[in-house]
């Protein structure tokens, strides 16, 4: 849209209150001087024709814009399969990581385990005297809450 109003300088178009003097190359300093009657259409026609074209382009955009809403839709529903996808990525990964996690921790177990009965089985074959067999019942007991405060 026009900036200048139509009843603007005759020389450089800005409006009277605040003019002063301002200087143009065609005619120097000056001080507001009223438009002439050809001046002051020309810049009505300018301002009419600046609205009409505003209009027709924010018509235009309407146009475009309620075209555009059936494609801004499927774009919505694109983006949220998206967003829900990366979300389902992302929960997988963190589920098989806590897997990972309790099978190692089932492993750990299983291999303590399997150290408490090789050391029974080491005692069971180191006790060849009845005086020992007393002891035995103790080391497993000691063994027992070794392995469960491990846990």
């Amino acid at each position: 849209m026009t900036d200048r109003p139509p009843s603007g300088c005759r020389h450089c178009g800005l409006p009277e209150r605040g003019h002063g003097q301002r200087w143009t190359e065609d005619a120097g300093w000056h001080t507001w001087t009223q438009p002439t009657d050809a001046q002051t259409k020309q810049r009505m026609l300018a301002r009419r024709a600046d609205r009409i074209t505003t209009r027709a382009a924010d018509h235009e955009i309407e146009l475009t814009l309620t075209a555009d809403v059936s494609g801004l839709e499927a774009a919505a529903k694109d983006a949220t399969i998206a967003a829900l996808e990366l979300h389902l990525a992302t929960s997988s990964r963190r589920y098989r990581a806590l897997e990972a996690q309790l099978h190692a921790e089932r492993r750990a177990r299983l291999a303590a385990e399997a150290a408490v009965r090789r050391a029974e089985q080491v005692l069971d074959q180191c006790i060849g005297a009845d005086h020992i067999g007393d002891i035995r019942p103790h080391l497993r007991q000691a063994l027992t809450i070794e392995t469960e405060e491990t846990r």
